[in-house]
């Protein structure tokens, strides 16, 4: 099951990716419908013993390597969700791997390092090392300038060369490889993590850089992941170089946009590339000496806030700007504008005078009711923003600015609650409209009285020269 597509079945005069295509369907086709028999033989004979270097006990060496390559088997086979297997193979296969490392004799972290990291994943990923680390993993002084996919060991490369079954026979011939990796991301801690932190990053920037939609996601996923369990916060990303590293690898795929990138396509890859963006910005934050943390009390350390500056301009911005004419992905900037603002805290006023007007071509739009779900994303970010920048709201021109956003945005799902027909989602979707704006109504207004600012000056002739504005402005 799974095993690896032998050299000898390529073609040299077609593209690699269009021979594997068929091949890697067969073959996962194949091992699925026999998954599921395949494991529950091996749950009632049980998984032979080996040790943590895949060599088993007073066995041959080949032996030793059939044990290696049941266990790489069985671990693709765990991945749920993936084309070779099946739910109940999934839960078959996780329960064989507790089961075997749950003995003592099977050490778990040694195989981690040994077994899968060194002897299995770095042949493979061997010539998809990207030139801006070293073959020791720390960042490399002078790397390329050719593109994050180009390696050390082959710069001339074209990317259809790079885009072969021998630079990259973790992606064209071993179908188990991700798999295997995403698996020992999982199991690791931070004690594994400090002493093999060199074997893991090369394969996250080779799956953080690809090609494909499905791997460059993938792989900004166990980036995410990746930097949770890295010991020390961001001490040890930062004193090895990796931080500014892998936020540059992270940072192009921001604008994967319509139209050069489908649409379907981008949205898989924005939320996992901010997810994995504002992870190292937690890192760098948690890595920042005690002094630093204390003298910036209430603002994002020096590092973190740089960064989260950055996600901000390079990402949130410019994506805003080249694609705000798709809804969706106006949708995913306005819930990643959020998540931002809120890790920033009250450094976000100096943003506003972007986001503000941001959110209000968003919220004054009078065609945004045909797609709610974006302005409710709106909201939430704008209620972050009330809730982190207040003290710079009041006696500005964000004052009236928010006042007029909550007011049409209003007036608008009135309107659209005045002419729904009777579709149960649409009146739901519209009942939520109307709670965020309340929400957010009353949070301004609890921002004008903690400030001193009259109330009924600033609001109450707004609901005198319009009454349906009554119940979203509740003054007395």
């Amino acid at each position: 099951m799974l095993t690896p597509i032998d050299d000898a079945t390529y073609d040299a005069e077609l593209t690699p990716g269009e021979h594997t295509s068929g091949q890697r369907d067969q073959i996962a086709r194949r091992c699925k419908s026999v998954a599921d028999d395949g494991l529950a033989v091996l749950e009632r004979v049980g998984l032979p013993l080996a040790d943590e270097t895949g060599h088993a006990n007073e066995k041959s060496d080949d032996t030793a390597e059939d044990h290696a390559q049941t266990l790489y088997t069985i671990t693709a086979l765990a991945d749920a969700g993936q084309p070779w297997t099946t739910d109940t193979a999934a839960a078959m296969a996780s329960r064989l791997l507790t089961n075997h490392f749950a003995n003592a004799d099977s050490k778990k972290s040694e195989w981690i390092a040994d077994g899968i990291l060194k002897q299995y994943l770095r042949p493979l990923f061997a010539r998809s090392r990207p030139a801006t680390v070293t073959e020791s993993g720390r960042k490399a002084a002078f790397a390329s300038n050719t593109g994050g996919s180009s390696t050390s060991t082959a710069p001339h490369d074209t990317t259809t060369n790079r885009e072969s079954h021998q630079a990259k026979p973790w992606k064209y011939v071993d179908m188990r490889a991700i798999s295997v990796f995403a698996w020992a991301v999982h199991e690791a801690d931070g004690a594994l993590v400090r002493t093999n932190w060199p074997l893991f990053v090369p394969v996250l920037l080779a799956l953080v850089e690809d090609a494909d939609t499905p791997v460059r996601a993938r792989g900004l996923g166990l980036l995410t992941e990746f930097v949770a369990v890295v010991p020390d916060g961001g001490g040890l990303l930062h004193s090895t170089g990796l931080d500014s590293v892998l936020a540059d690898a992270v940072f192009p795929t921001l604008l994967f946009l319509p139209r050069l990138t489908p649409e379907n396509e981008s949205l898989q890859l924005l939320g996992p590339a901010y997810s994995a963006l504002l992870s190292l910005a937690k890192a760098a934050g948690a890595g920042s000496n005690t002094s630093t943390a204390v003298a910036n009390k209430g603002l994002p350390p020096n590092a973190a806030a740089i960064l989260l500056d950055r996600i901000l301009r390079e990402g949130i911005y410019a994506g805003y700007f080249h694609a705000s004419e798709h809804i969706h992905i106006v949708e995913e900037l306005m819930r990643q504008a959020g998540r931002i603002v809120e890790a920033m805290g009250i450094y976000a006023v100096k943003h506003l005078k972007d986001l503000m007007p941001m959110y209000a071509a968003v919220l004054t739009d009078p065609f945004a009711m045909r797609y709610k779900p974006a302005v409710a994303a709106t909201l939430d970010a704008l209620q972050t923003t009330l809730t982190m920048c207040w003290p710079r709201l009041v006696r500005t021109p964000w004052q009236e600015e928010t006042l007029k956003m909550l007011m049409l945005c209003w007036l608008h799902v009135v309107e659209e609650e005045d002419g729904q027909g009777t579709k149960v989602n649409d009146k739901k979707e519209t009942a939520g409209l109307k709670v965020q704006l309340v929400r957010a109504a009353n949070t301004l207004l609890a921002i004008f009285k903690a400030a001193g600012v009259d109330i009924n000056a600033a609001v109450r002739p707004l609901v005198e020269s319009e009454n349906r504005l009554v119940p979203l402005f509740r003054i007395e």
